[in-house]
């Protein structure tokens, strides 16, 4: 995903912000009166409002309009909200959508929020995935894991913890490559030889 998709909501942002206040009103609320207090805010009750608000980290309205029936396995842009949420690293909103009912393997073309969360390097979305039972060794059409991901982008701690949760190291792509091999391809060294010595212990 491109961060050019963000800029339809940026124009937005002024406007919507400034209809509604800070306070957090989601607690004990039901759907009824969530709605009534969108809708006295003149939010739209639609799922790329949801994005926008989480965008903008205004996690107080993206509550509101998750209790007021908004879809939170809703497609924004041809991606899931969990997935966005994921790749930019919002773990508060990634526990807001989950606890509202998102799938945590809910895909994007294949790629799942872990996958892109450790492609990001995002460790604390992948901790948040991982707690919530997220599928550690998923792959996508070409095979890639989220194992993979994190080793391709270098990303050694999150490579760390994944094995650590029990990835396996040793599944390849389509096109043969494991882990260690995309580590290695884009001079993550350090990285690499983590795998390398991971693999080597587990034979």
């Amino acid at each position: 995903m491109k961060q050019t998709k963000f800029s339809l909501f940026f124009i937005f942002f002024a406007l919507l912000l400034a209809s509604c206040g800070s306070k957090d009103e989601s607690e004990t609320i039901s759907r009824e009166e969530a709605i009534e207090s969108l809708l006295e805010k003149q939010i739209d009750l639609n799922a790329e409002g949801v994005l926008t608000f989480m965008i903008a980290d205004r996690l107080d309205v993206v509550d509101l309009m998750l209790i007021a029936g908004i879809n939170p396995n809703a497609i924004v842009m041809e991606a899931p909200l969990l997935v966005w949420a994921s790749s930019m690293g919002k773990t508060e909103a990634v526990r807001l959508l989950l606890r509202h009912g998102a799938r945590v393997n809910i895909r994007d073309k294949g790629v799942s929020p872990l996958m892109i969360a450790a492609m990001e390097g995002h460790e604390h979305v992948v901790s948040e995935l991982l707690a919530h039972n997220a599928n550690i060794d998923l792959q996508n059409e070409n095979g890639m894991t989220a194992l993979m991901s994190a080793a391709y982008g270098g990303h050694h701690e999150i490579v760390r913890k994944l094995l650590r949760q029990g990835a396996n190291a040793d599944l390849e792509m389509l096109n043969g490559m494991n882990a260690e091999e995309l580590a290695e391809s884009e001079g993550h060294l350090q990285t690499a030889l983590l795998l390398r010595e991971h693999r080597n212990a587990v034979f």
